[in-house]
């Protein structure tokens, strides 16, 4: 699971970045979430109201790659969020 928790409360304007919380989850155990969680700046150059909902997760053997509208990656590989971290 991918999980965004939006970090700030106003829009930077001049550059359209929105701070979050991003969290892989591989698994949760009752209201526990066990997994990873990094910060990251969303990018919306447009402003678009619907811009988190139009962004894609891909899962792969090495790990999860989040893509925004506007091209920007965020790759959290395997490792940091399954086993021995």
């Amino acid at each position: 699971m991918v999980f965004v928790v939006d970090r700030s409360s106003w829009w930077n304007e001049p550059n359209r970045f929105r701070h979050c919380g991003i969290g892989v989850v591989s698994h949760v155990h009752g209201d526990l979430l066990y997994g990873h969680w990094t910060e990251y700046e969303f990018h919306n150059p447009s402003s678009d109201p619907n811009y988190f909902t139009n962004c894609t997760t891909v899962w792969d053997p090495e790990g999860v790659t989040i893509i925004e509208p506007s091209g920007h990656k965020l790759f959290v590989p395997k490792n940091a969020f399954i086993g021995g971290r």
